[in-house]
Order: C-alpha cells, then structure tokens, then sequence
C-alpha cells in the first residue's frame, strides 16, 4: 500500500509543479482488475486530484482513456476531465478532477444521504445510460468487437469456478455431483456452466460506459453524480448485459447473511445451507433495471438472457469476494448462481427471487 500512496503523491507533485505533501484522503478498495484509486488534497490550492494507480492491467489506462473519448458525446456533463497520464515506477498512473470523494455504493450502504434523494440519483444515472443506448443503436451486433466478449469472459469465469476453495473444499472436486441447497437437488455444476454461454445476440448494439454500478458513481455534496472506470466503455456492447449488472448488483453487493453458511459432501452431493436477505429499501433500486428493460424491448428471449448473464455474474464473483472482504459470501452465492443457472434449464421453481430478473414484477 505504502508504494501505491507514494506514486499517487509523486504523481500529484509531478502535474502541480512543487514539491509541497499532498495529503491522502482516501483510497479505494480494489477493484476486479486490482487498480486502486486515491483522493488526493494539495495543501497550498485545496484542490483534490483522483489518481488511479495500475500495475499489469487488463486495459492500459492509455486505452481507457481512449475508450472515455467514445462515450464523452453522450455523457459529458458526468465524467471527469483528465489531467495527467504518466508511467511511474512499476505503476501506470492517471490523474483526474476529483468530482466527489464518496461512491454511490458508500453513500448507500452507509446512509450518508437520504434514501429519496440517493435514489433519485441512481434514477438519473440509469436515465442516462438508456438515453445514451437508445441513441446509438446500430445494426447488426458485432460479438467478436464487444469489448466484453462473452465467450472469453465465459472461460475465465468457468476456470476460476475450477479453482474455488471453501471451507477447504475444492469446487474441482465436486463439480460433477448433483447438489443440494437448502433441502432441494439441483444438477452438478458442470452440467449447468454451458447456461452461461448460451447467449443469443441481441438485434442491436449500443455504445455504452460498460460497467454501470454504484461503485463507479461518484456524487459530490450537492447530488451532482459522475461515471468513473471507462475501461469497458465504448460501442458494440450488447445492453442486455448492462441490464444484467444494473440488478444483479444489489444482491452481490447488499445481501445480508442472516446465519453462518455451510457447506459440506455429503454422500456424493454437495450440500449448502444458508439464508441471504436484501433489505428491502436496497431492492428498490432494482425497479430501475426493469424500467430500463422496458425502454429497450418487449421480448421475452431478451428477459431469458439477462438471467443468463445474471448466471454468469453471480458465477464470476467468487472470484473476487476476497477484494471486498466478502467470503463467508462464497457459499451462497455459488448457490444463487446455481439456481439461477438451473432456472434456464426448468430444473429449479420459478419462485421470486432478487438474484433473477422478472421485469413484470415490483419488489
């Protein structure tokens, strides 16, 4: 951590042009890619400067910033300029105008603001993301320029399910018994991982920012919001997965464990046991997937899909419960995706659920 603080202050000195110490203000948890970003405070003007700090990304922050330049026409009043970009030691690092030092996601789950006036925000956030789509659909879609390929996300998500531990059980090792949650049997792993790439195209691409969930909404005092982490931005994106993080976000992120989940093999089947809650006023964001799928289609295949990337969501997050100090979430939420998984298969009730999309219905 000590080295990451240490760039993002050179970084600072660097584009400001002195040598007075900047003051940290906060630094962010990692996120899937492993980038940190920190709030910093130059002591002379006041001023504060984001700085993310990348080693060995995924998407160089060159790109990035490139990709910010797709989605600028669209969202210009919400994305932050950027003011430096440079290679510091082991690190690439980027400097940007600091809109806010609170997320969305802090300010919810810490009830910094009034829940009617959070919620108004993620409202206008999801408004724009649709208007934005609904602007620039364009035909056919093409998958192998979706800066999401799903068959390669589909690898790396069915890998890292291979390489899961819990409660010192290896996943590898039980991946082909039935399993059995919460008294009901469900298929085997493996024999459910294929819902997850069984995605048909969408009739239309859309330009989007690629990853819009609460934790990249920065809001400042006064409710003003920007989009940050442009890595995915850009066009051909399929809107239907972008549908898929705007709901499944709230049962990753805000599910409650309400007792100590187990796991255990049990005469050849995997067992688990656990009961997980979404308070109900964090379900109501949900609403605003539906209200956008609304505004996007009417076909029922589309619905059908959203769950199959929702399947896939929930599956690739136990790769990175770890970085948000979730694991005792392990468990559950290999459950919740093999239920969700089953559910495209019929082998599993259609019972309401947050972890699955219905737009039909009001939670």
């Amino acid at each position: 951590m000590s080295s990451i603080v240490s760039t993002a202050i050179t970084a600072v000195q660097m584009m400001v042009g002195d040598d007075a110490s900047p003051e940290l203000v906060v630094v962010s948890d990692p996120g899937s890619s492993g980038a940190r970003v920190l709030i910093i405070r130059h002591p002379q003007s006041g001023h504060t400067y984001a700085v993310k700090c990348v080693k060995n990304g995924r998407v160089s922050l060159v790109n990035e910033i490139a990709r910010r330049e797709i989605i600028k026409p669209f969202l210009k009043d919400h994305l932050p300029e950027v003011l430096m970009i440079k290679q510091i030691g082991e690190y690439e690092v980027m400097v940007s105008e600091c809109k806010g030092e609170q997320t969305l996601h802090s300010l919810i789950i810490n009830a910094l603001m009034p829940h009617d006036q959070l919620r108004k925000t993620w409202c206008e956030v999801v408004v724009s993301l649709v208007k934005t789509w609904q602007q620039t659909k364009h035909y056919p879609f093409m998958d192998m320029l979706y800066p999401r390929y799903h068959k390669t996300r589909c690898q790396r998500i069915i890998d890292g399910v291979h390489s899961v531990v819990i409660n010192g059980i290896k996943i590898a090792d039980c991946i082909s018994m039935p399993v059995i949650i919460n008294g009901e049997e469900y298929p085997s792993i493996d024999s459910l991982l294929p819902q997850i790439e069984a995605v048909g195209k969408p009739q239309f691409g859309v330009t989007c920012h690629g990853d819009p969930q609460p934790s990249n909404v920065i809001v400042d005092r006064s409710r003003s919001w920007s989009l940050v982490d442009w890595e995915w931005s850009g066009k051909h994106h399929d809107w239907r997965t972008m549908i898929s993080h705007l709901h499944g976000w709230w049962p990753t992120r805000c599910s409650i464990l309400m007792v100590e989940p187990e796991i255990r093999i049990q005469q050849r089947k995997l067992n688990i046991n656990y009961s997980l809650l979404v308070p109900s006023h964090l379900a109501e964001y949900q609403q605003e997937a539906a209200s956008a799928y609304r505004e996007m289609t009417d076909s029922s295949n589309d619905s059908e899909d959203i769950n199959r990337y929702l399947a896939t969501l929930y599956f690739g997050e136990l790769r990175f419960l770890q970085f948000w100090g979730r694991q005792s979430y392990l468990a559950p939420f290999l459950a919740e995706a093999i239920k969700a998984a089953a559910r495209l298969t019929g082998s599993s009730a259609q019972g309401d659920s947050p972890f699955i999309f219905n737009p039909t219905e009001r939670r």
